[in-house]
């Protein structure tokens, strides 16, 4: 009996630990802890500006509950591609900074099974992280990227880890397009 228990424990600790793939909208949608503003960007009914409201959305990609953080991580792509001047900036800086302190989060949701996750949205997460990385690493891109990727592994799980490489190869992939686009460019002068 006692084995029986310490398995079902092991299980259970598992699955908590996994605890980024995306559930039903309509739990997060009913979700008090989840603010109102954020509801309504989902729904389309708030469109994302650079105002304190679409900030608090934004900011919330760092939270340390596990149940919530994976619907504001599904936000996000969306918020991508419908920003520009300083919304741009935010969303970057808190992509990269995601993908460094918590990239388990990024990687469990990005490669879960749920049919809300589409396949753009992890060009959108590389073209967010990358964002950050030029601004904030111009020259040394490179070298900051493979320092990132080390951290990366380091915060995976060991299950994680092919998911995690497969990501690593979009960002490596959209830098070097990065890097010879500017090339091209300063050699025209």
């Amino acid at each position: 009996m006692k084995g029986k228990l310490t398995i079902l424990f092991l299980f259970l600790l598992n699955l908590c630990s996994r605890a980024q793939s995306l559930g039903s909208i309509d739990s997060y949608l009913k979700n008090p802890s989840i603010p109102k503003v954020a509801k309504l960007y989902y729904k389309g009914k708030f469109k994302a500006s650079d105002d304190d409201s679409t900030i608090r959305i934004i900011d919330s990609l760092k939270s340390n509950n596990n149940i919530t953080r994976p619907f504001y991580i599904l936000l996000a792509p969306k918020m991508f591609v419908h920003s520009d001047g300083a919304l741009s900036e935010v969303l970057y800086l808190h992509s990269e900074e995601l993908f460094d302190e918590n990239p388990a989060a990024l990687i469990e949701f990005l490669y879960c099974k749920s049919a809300l996750v589409r396949a753009d949205f992890k060009n959108r997460w590389v073209s967010g992280i990358l964002g950050e990385i030029q601004i904030s690493h111009e020259k040394t891109e490179a070298q900051y990227l493979k320092t990132l990727e080390k951290r990366a592994s380091g915060k995976c799980k060991l299950e994680d880890q092919r998911d995690l490489s497969a990501f690593c190869g979009m960002l490596n992939k959209g830098l070097n397009l990065i890097l010879k686009a500017r090339v091209i460019h300063n050699s025209r002068g």
